[in-house]
């Protein structure tokens, strides 16, 4: 009978034991690779390569943390399935045993039978519970569809942009100015990925 209370417990414990991992920016370092795919993108221009090669490891690093999210729920799942099938078969071969073989006259068996069968469907309507508050597995994966959609944007635009500053009007301070002009919105449409990319909450 102590066995019943400690699952429900336990169970208690690993469903409500989560806590929001959030990626820390400041910690993300540019590897070399991604550096190079940014100088492919936007040149050698070193400001914007190290921040558009910074979007690249925020990305990389965000969506295997929702992956991750992903099979942790979905293995959390299949455990509580499982531990509900499981309480409730041990339940029942116990609820047998003590009815059949416990001590002490037939009516105290009986009730001995009923406090287990009582203490299981507890214990199986416990979990049942906490399963149906876990996080759906489909939100972690929603949540990378949506990432992924983000950053092929924001290259798309960043593309764009490089484009409008490879066309000169033969003016070299025009140009200058307008190459200005463009490494400055590259720089703010990667900084606003970064940002909403940082922003996701990914439960741990």
């Amino acid at each position: 009978m102590r066995i019943i209370p400690s699952a429900l417990a336990c169970a208690l414990l690993a469903g409500c034991g989560s806590e929001y991992t959030i990626v820390n920016r400041s910690s993300v370092r540019p590897s070399a690779s991604s550096q190079i795919a940014a100088r492919g993108l936007v040149g050698e221009a070193p400001a914007v390569t190290e921040h558009l090669a910074q979007a690249y490891e925020v990305y990389t690093a965000q969506i295997t943390l929702l992956k991750q999210r992903r099979n942790k729920v979905r293995a959390r799942e299949r455990g509580l399935r499982g531990a509900v099938i499981g309480a409730l078969t041990a339940g029942s071969t116990a609820a047998v045993v003590v009815g059949a073989t416990g001590d002490g006259s037939e009516n105290d068996r009986i009730q001995g039978a009923s406090f287990v069968a009582l203490g299981t469907i507890g214990v199986a309507l416990g979990l049942s519970h906490i399963r149906g508050e876990q996080e759906d597995p489909i939100i972690p994966d929603m949540k990378a569809r949506q990432l992924q959609k983000d950053f092929e944007r924001m290259l798309d635009r960043v593309k764009e942009l490089e484009a409008e500053a490879d066309a000169t009007t033969g003016d070299p301070a025009r140009d200058a100015a307008r190459r200005k002009e463009v490494t400055s919105a590259i720089s703010t449409t990667i900084e606003a990925f970064i940002t909403e990319a940082t922003a996701i909450n990914i439960k741990g």
